[in-house]
């Protein structure tokens, strides 16, 4: 090639259109599984056929035309690679005797390097050319996808917020759950837990009665139906007040039984020690409402079958929500430890927050005390230091079925013992009973327990206290604290 001339890298060329063709390509095969899907489902309706008919005069000629224009963009490129080749094989020079990638002649040549324009010659502009259609190809994609995504989502809040098509998305969920429990759990490797097979098994049969009601569901009018765990949603956080510092764990206790009081509200309460640094107790409410009819407090008996059967609820996805507002707020400083404190169904939230490796870095959770909460499936991060205090005659506390393994149908394999046991981060305390053997109310009330905590002499549960207590969760001198509450709901 002549000096000061510029040609383009073929086998490039021919490489960027094939990824153009593959792209193209994959964009068909999704557009084939939608509308597969559409024909295949059974869905009538005026929000069916809104949907379907955006989708046909709409996000599928939008599609067509992206992938249309993908092969026309390979197609080009294919062609400057073979002139580019048949250029470079001319026997009288190729480009530097006045060919290029078009075969006309060339009548100038290029600047020298150091004054030729930004691209670099003949490749650089074919390069700039091709990025700059790239770029409007995945800006066109993104758009594409974009839509596709709201789509999606406005069709899915139209179906789940309506009160007729509701139910049906119930049961759905219920089915999803019983399903991850048993098969999805064996897929993954692991051997399936019996209280949350259970669980789930009674999710589906209860849902299933929401079909029937649909009367009652059309009369409440509020788009949720039984057992219906809904969405989360939170409130901006309360004023910031002043509160006492905790001095034991049955303080801890004591506290969250007032905070329960507040229905559908946590609490989270930043202690400031003596020498400036900082400490977190988010304070987790147990069962407030005892009837599952899908209202607006996540924290109710419908949540608690919802998180025995496995996986996240409502509640602990407030949580979540809850925990990021503060932080941004600045009510969780950065790397401030973090103290999980629930009982029951606020005990079950923060043993699923404590099995989740991600949120405790994210956090710095190093502690969680967890009081008659049926935790004993939950994987809990061995880095948390989790105190786990049950009654002797606690019913609740035991509907874990002490992470018993399932037996497998049709499997002449007997399932492994369980495999919760105390680590050297696990604490378990079991308290005598302040009620007969069936006085289930009683026996898992948390004032009872704050009260037996604060009596106890369990070597445990003191050396846990202490350690509390010099890690500045429990009153030190010159520490002091002040809390707000977070509204939690459903929707």
């Amino acid at each position: 090639m002549g000096t000061g001339f510029y040609g383009a890298n073929i086998e490039e060329l021919r490489n960027l259109a094939t990824t153009f063709d593959q792209q193209a390509n994959a964009l068909a095969h999704a557009e084939s599984n939608v509308l597969r899907g559409l024909a295949a489902a059974f869905w009538l309706g005026p929000i069916a056929t809104e949907f379907k008919v955006t989708w046909t005069n709409m996000h599928s000629v939008n599609l067509d035309a992206l992938e249309a224009m993908l092969h026309d963009l390979a197609k080009n490129l294919r062609l400057q690679a073979h002139q580019q080749e048949q250029a470079s094989n001319d026997p009288g020079g190729g480009l530097g005797e006045g060919k290029g990638v078009h075969e006309t002649p060339i009548t100038r040549p290029i600047q020298p390097a150091t004054t030729k324009k930004k691209g670099g010659g003949l490749w650089g502009w074919v390069k700039d050319k091709a990025t700059g259609a790239w770029d409007d190809i995945k800006g066109g994609a993104q758009k594409v996808y974009d839509t596709e995504v709201d789509g999606w989502h406005w069709t899915y809040d139209k179906i789940s917020s309506n009160r007729f098509t509701r139910p049906f998305v119930v049961q759905a969920q219920a089915d999803r759950r019983l399903w991850d429990s048993t098969g999805g759990t064996i897929l993954s490797g692991h051997w399936p837990r019996m209280s949350q097979v259970v669980s789930s098994a009674m999710l589906v049969a209860l849902t299933t009665d929401n079909i029937q009601p649909l009367g009652y569901v059309a009369a409440v009018g509020t788009g949720h139906c039984l057992f219906d765990d809904g969405r989360p949603m939170i409130g901006p956080s309360e004023d910031k007040y002043d509160t006492q510092v905790p001095t034991s764990v049955g303080d801890l206790i004591a506290n969250e039984h007032n905070v329960a009081q507040d229905h559908g509200k946590i609490q989270i309460t930043t202690i400031k020690e003596g020498d400036g640094s900082k400490r977190v107790i988010v304070t987790l409410p147990g069962t407030q409402d005892w009837i599952p009819n899908g209202g607006s407090n996540p924290i109710d008996f419908g949540g608690d079958l919802w998180s025995s059967s496995g996986g996240d609820t409502t509640y602990a996805k407030d949580v979540r929500l809850a925990m990021a507002q503060a932080q941004q707020d600045g009510d969780i400083p950065p790397g401030a430890p973090v103290l999980l404190v629930g009982h029951s169904y606020g005990a079950m939230v923060a043993g699923d927050l404590a099995s989740d490796p991600t949120f405790v870095q994210q956090y710095n959770i190093t502690n969680v005390v967890s009081v008659a909460g049926p935790t004993n499936n939950d994987p809990i991060d061995p880095n948390v230091n989790f105190l786990e205090v049950n009654g002797q005659f606690d019913a609740v506390s035991k509907t874990d079925l002490g992470g018993m393994y399932a037996p497998l149908p049709g499997f002449m394999i007997a399932p492994p013992p369980p495999d919760h046991t105390s680590g050297p981060n696990h604490t378990i305390v079991t308290l005598p009973s302040p009620g007969h053997i069936y006085d289930v109310a009683t026996n898992h009330d948390d004032n009872k327990y704050a009260a037996g905590l604060n009596d106890s002499t369990d070597p445990g549960l003191l050396q846990y206290q202490a350690q509390l207590q010099q890690d500045g969760f429990l009153s030190t001198p010159g520490s002091s604290a002040k809390s707000i509450k977070i509204p939690v709901g459903r929707k």
